[in-house]
C-alpha cells in the first residue's frame, strides 16, 4: 500500500510539472520554475531545493537561481540583503559547476551523498561549501537539454542518510528533463 501511495504521489508530481512546462513561456517562466523548485522539494522532503540554470552562454552571469526551503517563503531575505543573496548564488554556482559533480554526472548521470563528511579528497571544497550551509546528505542531477547540461537541480538534507534519492532516480530525471525543455522553450 505504501508503494502505490508513493507511485501516486510520483506520477502526480509528474503531471503537475508537466503542466506547467506546456505553460511556460518568457513572461511566466521565473513564476513556474519558482513554483517547480517548490514541488520538487515537498516532494523529497528536501531541507533546500535549488535549481541552477546557467543561461545560453554558460556564463556565471547569465545563470538564473532558484531556491525552496522546507520553511517555504520563510526565508524571505529583508531589503538590503542582496550581497548575502549574491554571494549565496555565487556558491551555488560555483558548487553547480565543479569538476566533482561534472565528474558523477558524466559517470553515473546524478550525484548522490549519504554523508557529506564521505566525500573523497577531491571534493574538499564542495565539501566545505555545502558544510557552511548545513547540508548532511544531498541528491542532484544535471539539468539537460537537446543532450547538453544546462543547469542543475539540487536537493539538500540536513540529516545524515536522509535523502533516499537513488530510490527515486527516474523521478528526477524526468524532472530535469522537463525543466530542461520548459527553459528552451522559454527562451
Amino acid at each position: 500500500l505504501r508503494q502505490l501511495s508513493n507511485k501516486i504521489k510520483e506520477q502526480d508530481l509528474l503531471f503537475h510539472i508537466s503542466t506547467k512546462v506546456m505553460s511556460i513561456d518568457a513572461s511566466s517562466m521565473q513564476e513556474h520554475l519558482t513554483t517547480i523548485t517548490e514541488m520538487i522539494g515537498k516532494y523529497a522532503g528536501a531541507k533546500r531545493t535549488h535549481l541552477i540554470i546557467y543561461g545560453t552562454s554558460g556564463q556565471r552571469e547569465d545563470l538564473q537561481y532558484f531556491v525552496a526551503s522546507d520553511q517555504y517563503c520563510d526565508e524571505q531575505q529583508n531589503e538590503g540583503d542582496d550581497l548575502q543573496e549574491k554571494r549565496m548564488i555565487e556558491i551555488q554556482s560555483e558548487i553547480a559547476q565543479s569538476s566533482w559533480f561534472e565528474r558523477k554526472f558524466q559517470d553515473e548521470g546524478y550525484a548522490y551523498i549519504d554523508q557529506i563528511g564521505n566525500l573523497p579528497l577531491s571534493a574538499r571544497v564542495e565539501e566545505q561549501l555545502l558544510e557552511q550551509q548545513g547540508v548532511e546528505s544531498l541528491f542532484a542531477i544535471p539539468i539537460m537539454r537537446n543532450g547538453i547540461q544546462t543547469g542543475m537541480l539540487r536537493m539538500d538534507f540536513s540529516t545524515k542518510e536522509a535523502c533516499n534519492g537513488k530510490d527515486r532516480i527516474q523521478t528526477f530525471m524526468t524532472v530535469g528533463n522537463l525543466i530542461g525543455e520548459a527553459y528552451g522553450k522559454a527562451e
